[in-house]
């Protein structure tokens, strides 16, 4: 009786064993076969010198308005990869997953891709447009006279930017190539933007879109005309005082406030409209993607990063009102759809001379001091700064490069969107020896 019962222990715990046995082997199999159908896969993809031909979609109907083809990319894939931009190419498919390191525009000369790489290597940048001294540009049009000056000098109006026309396929092919070297410039004649200029001059259009829901819209408020950004923690909340506060209203009623800021004071309340839109069906400002369909993330002209867009940002202010001077890190493009606004703009070289509060303080990334009545003595390096005037006109669009240093202040009411598109490694070292982290969140 024990020797059986002995036998039949023995033989339960072998056939236990052959199971588990019997299951590790599979699991190897079924690793293996994994790794073998992997590393067929990826060989497609590793022979040097295979040329792979991708079209970077555009939506049909975006096409078909704005008379913009996609544009094509050949990808030569291996030690080197290549690739080549052409325009005029129709019928289009993604190939996301292929991530080109450089590329020509017409050319043979290669352009680098910014690709939210931090790379050391940058051949054939183009060089930064002109600058002027802070203080000349200032003293010619003071930082705090919305008016725009009856006799401002050419360069005051554009800087010594590219003006490029967006319907000539040629001058959009040289706004490609700024943009690739990360040098700012203007577009006009931009079909999407024109056909919403002429629907947003009208006040009715856009109350019957935001107030629909009969939800109010969270307005930024300010003492005065100037508005300066900041973010606090809970321990900076103790010793900080929050330069703006916030109010609910209707659409309507804020529109009624930018009216009578035009003939109101400087030093009396203003009120600032941020809004952003995100692309999906749920968001209360989705329907500013039907009116700017060109700017629902994909990969065309506006996108260097499609991935990394975050949707579009829309801000509504009076005559007067200003922001204080600051970088972003995103790729921007900022279109105007009603009124006037001026920019003065300094590359990120700039960064030392233009007082930046530390990334420890809450207004990081802004300049310290009043820009309306500078004091020189305190603030010694502006004295040496550097920038650019630039007025920005409804229909016109500017591309500002990730890290590029601005100043803003609306000459009457005005309607601002922009669209951001990843982050760039040129200018990334002078913003870090100015102490900012890269990337730095862009708000």
């Amino acid at each position: 009786m024990k020797s059986s019962g002995g036998g039949d222990k023995n033989a339960s715990v072998l056939a236990i064993a052959s199971a588990c046995l019997l299951h590790f082997w599979k699991q190897i199999f079924l690793f293996l076969l994994c790794v073998v159908v992997c590393v067929i896969v990826f060989s497609q993809f590793s022979v040097t010198n295979t040329t792979i031909t991708t079209r970077l979609s555009v939506s049909e109907e975006s096409e078909g308005a704005d008379g913009v083809q996609p544009l094509r990319f050949r990808h030569r894939v291996g030690n080197d990869d290549i690739v080549s931009l052409l325009l005029n190419e129709t019928n289009t498919v993604s190939l996301p997953f292929l991530r080109p390191q450089k590329y020509f525009i017409g050319t043979d000369t290669p352009y680098y891709r910014n690709v939210n790489e931090f790379d050391e290597k940058r051949e054939n940048d183009l060089p930064t447009p002109a600058l002027m001294p802070l203080k000349e540009i200032f003293a010619l049009w003071p930082a705090c006279d919305a008016d725009v000056p009856a006799t401002l000098p050419p360069h005051m109006v554009d800087g010594f930017l590219e003006v490029l026309d967006y319907s000539d396929s040629k001058q959009r092919k040289r706004a490609e190539v700024l943009r690739v070297s990360e040098v700012p410039f203007k577009l006009k004649n931009v079909p999407f933007v024109d056909r919403t200029v002429e629907k947003w001059k009208h006040d009715e259009y856009l109350i019957a879109l935001m107030d629909e829901t009969n939800e109010e819209h969270r307005v930024t408020t300010s003492k005065s005309h100037k508005f300066r950004y900041f973010r606090s923690n809970a321990f900076q909340r103790l010793t900080y005082s929050s330069p703006t506060g916030t109010e609910k209203m209707s659409f309507r009623s804020f529109l009624q406030h930018q009216y009578a800021a035009e003939e109101g004071d400087l030093d009396e309340t203003h009120y600032y409209l941020q809004m952003k839109a995100v692309y999906s069906r749920f968001d209360k400002y989705r329907w500013i993607f039907k009116d700017l369909r060109e700017w629902i993330p994909q990969n065309n002209f506006w996108f260097a990063d499609p991935e990394q867009n975050r949707g579009i940002n829309c801000r509504f202010g009076a005559k007067g009102i200003s922001s204080s001077n600051h970088f972003d890190s995103g790729r921007n493009f900022i279109a105007l759809f009603r009124g006037t606004r001026r920019y003065v703009i300094a590359p990120p070289e700039e960064c030392p001379n233009l007082h930046l509060f530390p990334n420890s303080h809450p207004e990081a990334r802004h300049s310290e001091g009043d820009w309306c009545d500078i004091d020189y003595e305190k603030y010694k390096d502006y004295n040496k700064a550097k920038a650019m005037n630039v007025v920005l006109k409804a229909g016109e669009v500017l591309y500002l490069p990730p890290y590029w240093m601005h100043y803003i202040t609306s000459n009457t009411l005005t309607i601002q969107c922009n669209t951001r598109s990843g982050f760039s490694y040129r200018g990334w070292r002078d913003i870090k020896k100015c102490g900012f982290p890269i990337p730095v969140p862009a708000h």
